[in-house]
């Protein structure tokens, strides 16, 4: 569901955006704020090549979903990158060859290598979270969510 869009199961965008966000997606984020504010603006590049630079195959993307148990249009943004970014990372490589980055080359690694990391852990924390909305995880008993577990401590 974009946020301007129809109604979803999820709620209303100012439900969704009202629930306090993973802290692993938070960290990704803030990585790039640090790195553009504390080093160079460049290092966004590397943020972006691992987002933009290798979309995920049609079948991983399907078997996310079925594990996730999320309805298919969550995951409508990697569908769409699939289906029309599979040779991104040709046309990311001709644009970094044609700039002058030698002096910020080991940042761009560094903040794409970062960006997939947490991307990987956020996917992994969709998955064991199987549709979690209360605070103790339904598929596994007990089990206090990352992004809630600053909500119960302030309770």
């Amino acid at each position: 569901m974009a946020l301007g869009g129809p109604r979803s199961d999820w709620g209303s965008a100012s439900q969704i955006l009202g629930r306090l966000p993973s802290n692993t997606v938070a960290r990704l984020v803030g990585a790039q704020y640090y790195f553009i504010h504390h080093y160079h603006p460049a290092c966004l590049l590397g943020h972006i090549a691992a987002l933009e630079g290798y979309p995920a195959r049609r079948s991983v993307i399907d078997d996310s979903w079925r594990r996730s148990g999320y309805p298919q249009a969550a995951f409508r943004t990697l569908y769409k990158h699939a289906e029309l970014d599979p040779n991104h990372n040709e046309e990311l490589d001709r644009f970094f060859d044609r700039l002058p980055l030698s002096a910020h080359e080991a940042a761009i690694v560094i903040t794409g290598l970062g960006t997939i990391e947490l991307c990987a852990a956020s996917l992994e924390e969709v998955l064991r979270w199987n549709r979690c909305d209360a605070i103790y995880c339904k598929s596994s008993p007990g089990h206090v969510l990352p992004s809630e577990s600053y909500a119960v401590s302030l309770r």
